[in-house]
């Protein structure tokens, strides 16, 4: 047997009483793959062991390199950060366990992992109860959610049953979800692209109206009123038009009537 496939259970015996380790995998710190990552944090650990074991080194280093690499794995990939010293007794137990078996003693490591494994720290079980009990608060709910719908049912067709809500990662409630596609939609989100809608129509007519300034009732008739694009007159007549043309009704600034004097009105 080789040295690689002895090392994987006992990592894995190891692992499993690493406190820090479980939690991170129970509350998931490294992300929705946090099972595998821990599968593969196993084996890629067992193949560091080998490569990096060399008798020649003195145990402090060797432990040093085991305790880094077991901080940055924690680190890099878990997103927790050891300040218990957990990874330095972890570090010391696998180079005594890795000594034992090059001396042949694979047998007394199997023992004292087994003693070690019927004493299951309080944390895990504590772990294994909370997963319990969501499992079995999820099956309540099931079975409520049954009874409801089977309620709602006998009641009959004549009464309209009330739209699901959905509640988002934000803790916004929203009334159903259609599905166009592989898209999915709120209604939500079409109340807020018809006011979207309706805003835009009235900004366009906002910036197309005339009336954003009026002439008050003691200045002269000729003005009338004016816009950011379009201009009222009655009968005006501008000092430099040469032609000296009455202009009544409204005219965009943009007109060939208004070429004249655009400038002075728009400089």
């Amino acid at each position: 047997m080789s040295l690689l496939s002895t090392l994987d259970p006992i990592i894995r015996s190891v692992f499993s009483r690493w406190t820090a380790l479980q939690l991170a995998v129970a509350h998931s710190m490294g992300g929705s793959e946090s099972e595998a990552k821990y599968e593969a944090f196993i084996s890629t650990f067992a193949e560091f062991l080998t490569r990096n074991l060399r008798p020649s080194l003195p145990v402090s280093a060797v432990e040093s390199e085991i305790q880094v690499y077991l901080d940055e794995v924690l680190d890099e990939e878990f997103n927790t950060e050891l300040d218990d010293g957990s990874s330095q007794e972890l570090a010391q137990l696998f180079v005594r366990y890795i000594h034992l078996i090059l001396q042949g003693r694979l047998n007394d490591v199997q023992q004292e992992l087994q003693l070690q494994q019927a004493m299951t720290p309080a944390v895990q079980k504590s772990i294994r109860n909370e997963n319990d009990a969501e499992s079995s608060t999820s099956d309540e709910d099931d079975d409520d959610d049954r009874i409801d719908e089977e309620e709602e049912e006998e009641v009959g067709e004549g009464r309209a049953k009330p739209q699901s809500m959905d509640v988002d990662e934000d803790g916004w409630t929203t009334m159903g979800i259609f599905r166009f596609g592989n898209a999915e939609y709120s209604t939500n989100f079409f109340v807020a692209s018809i006011c979207m809608f309706l805003s835009t129509l009235c900004c366009i007519s906002a910036f197309a109206s005339p009336y954003w300034t009026k002439r008050y009732l003691d200045t002269p008739q000729d003005f009338q009123n004016i816009g950011l694009w379009e201009l009222c007159l009655y009968k005006y007549r501008h000092y430099k038009d040469d032609l000296q043309i009455p202009y009544t009704g409204c005219f965009w600034f943009w007109t060939n009537e208004m070429y004249r004097f655009r400038d002075w009105i728009i400089p």
